[in-house]
């Protein structure tokens, strides 16, 4: 190494320069922060006029689609106000061919009701003879009245009398004999109930009961004739007789004004697309772009002024290298030892540098 026989202002020298290089080290190093900071604003700048782009676009093609829907939703009822309209007065015309169709056949039901009426009147018999229940459980016909029959027969004599013997075990808390002794008196009781109903009507009024059963049918076939007839006509797919005409052609006008409005909505939505879209966008970038455009041209020349002062920095760190380091070495090229020193050649300790590096680094007597 070189004999060093600089003076105090070589240390002088080698302090400030070492001071130069640490504060040129900090503006970098806040110039750097203020990058990252503006890297960041800039991408959210961009984020923001992405986003408003897409919010508006949004909008507007939403705003769109609700006035066509809501013309839609219009003609939607409408139609559908027409077709209740038609519905009522279709079933008005058809119930009113039902009651036309049906009408010789319902006053045959009226004559042979009538018919019923003056026999029990004339006969002096009971009006039960008369009923629906009477004829299910004494004198069925057809399969819909013997399946009725089973089934009254099997609650009348089975089931009752096991509600009977239920209640007898849970109320009183019988036994099984007592419980069974009082089904089988509710059993019997209700066969002799059932035979004096049929000792008191078919057995004393034969004739009368076959007679009113005659009748009975008659009318049963008759209903069943006029719920054929109006089973017939709500199936009948022929329309015209009913003279809607009006509300098909009312619905026909609907539905094509709906197809319109359909046509018309995607044609305003491609217009959108292709042309409304980019004048949108046009429109934010003309307005936002030019901001964002100085924040980036800010960012480059900050980039550039850093670039220049790393270039100073690494001449500086160089030079310090060269002129200080290479002579003092790393450890001692540091501000607070250079100021140790100096301060070894203030007080006389030493006259040259290489003497006062010698005093620092010599072991010092305790």
């Amino acid at each position: 190494m070189e004999a060093m026989n600089e003076s105090q202002d070589y240390l002088v020298e080698a302090k400030n320069q070492l001071l130069n290089r640490n504060q040129l080290s900090d503006e970098i190093d806040k110039m750097h922060a203020q990058q990252k900071k503006m890297v960041k604003n800039i991408a959210s700048e961009e984020k923001s006029i992405a986003d408003e782009i897409a919010s508006t676009i949004k909008k507007s093609r939403q705003a769109i689609v609700d006035t066509y829907e809501d013309r839609l939703d219009e003609n939607h009822s409408k139609k559908k106000g027409v077709l209740n309209k038609r519905d009522k007065k279709k079933n008005q015309r058809m119930n009113a061919r039902i009651d036309e169709e049906t009408k010789d056949t319902r006053e045959k039901i009226k004559d042979l009701e009538s018919e019923m009426k003056g026999l029990i009147k004339r006969e002096r018999v009971s009006k039960f003879i008369s009923s629906k229940t009477f004829f299910t459980m004494f004198m069925p016909r057809g399969i819909g009245e013997t399946v009725a029959w089973i089934l009254s027969l099997a609650v009348y004599f089975v089931g009752v009398p096991t509600v009977f013997r239920l209640l007898v075990r849970k109320a009183f808390h019988a036994n099984a004999f007592f419980a069974n002794l009082v089904f089988v008196l509710v059993f019997v009781l209700l066969v002799v109930i059932y035979v004096m109903i049929y000792r008191a009507t078919l057995g004393t009024y034969n004739d009368v009961c076959r007679t009113a059963r005659k009748i009975q049918n008659q009318i049963k076939a008759n209903k069943k004739e006029v719920k054929s007839i109006k089973k017939s006509i709500t199936k009948d797919e022929d329309e015209s007789q009913y003279n809607l005409e009006a509300f098909d052609e009312k619905i026909a006008d609907l539905e094509s004004e709906a197809d319109s409005i359909n046509q018309e909505k995607e044609e305003k939505l491609r217009e959108f697309d292709e042309q409304t879209t980019q004048l949108i966008t046009d429109e934010i970038n003309e307005r936002r772009l030019p901001a964002l455009e100085q924040m980036k041209a800010e960012c480059q020349n900050l980039e550039n002024f850093i670039a220049a002062k790393e270039q100073d920095y690494a001449k500086l760190d160089e030079y310090i290298r060269e002129q200080f380091v290479s002579r003092l070495g790393e450890e001692l090229c540091k501000p607070n030892r250079i100021d140790d020193l100096i301060a070894i050649m203030e007080e006389g300790k030493a006259k040259t540098v290489t003497e006062s590096v010698e005093f620092y680094k010599a072991p010092k007597s305790k």
